[in-house]
């Protein structure tokens, strides 16, 4: 599925309410609500046939406002399951922004599978790494010059 910056995936829109993803995909396969320490409430929808993980915000008006996937493919490249550096060099070569380390974790105390969170700011973008290997994508809105309110896609906005 084709990954847009500040856009969506495929059919799916940024800005979206949960009823018009129900619509459009049916009932998730799963969800999770969360309650962040800022005491605002998120929503977390999986649809694992088509690798979507889909967060709904209570700070935006329970909006879809980030989309992480899979499998995507942005500007060509399917960067899922190939290793970081053959990934961002591939990326980099489609013309996407440099993505930049953020945060590497442990993700279990008794072995050493490692994870990182790499972010490409210029286009709102985040990739999940694992052991080396790109897991994800996450798409997210991009916001005024306070960084307050999301910039919503319009609905007719091509996914090229």
């Amino acid at each position: 599925m084709k990954l847009i910056p500040h856009v969506g995936a495929g059919p799916i829109r940024l800005g979206m309410t949960r009823d018009d993803v129900q619509e459009l995909l049916g009932a998730p396969d799963h969800r999770e609500t969360e309650t962040g320490p800022d005491d605002l409430t998120s929503e977390e929808w999986e649809y694992a046939e088509h690798g979507l993980d889909l967060t709904f915000s209570e700070d935006n008006a329970w909006r879809l406002s980030v989309v992480t996937m899979s499998a995507p493919e942005l500007l060509g490249v399917s960067p899922a399951g190939m290793p970081e550096e053959e990934a961002l060099a591939a990326l980099e070569e489609a013309g996407v922004p440099t993505f930049e380390f953020d945060e590497a974790f442990s993700l279990d105390d008794d072995t050493d599978d490692t994870a990182c969170n790499r972010e490409c700011d210029e286009w709102d973008l985040a990739m999940w790494v694992e052991n080396g290997i790109v897991v994800s994508l996450t798409v997210f809105p991009e916001y005024d010059e306070k960084g307050e309110m999301p910039r919503w896609p319009k609905r007719d906005q091509e996914l090229t």
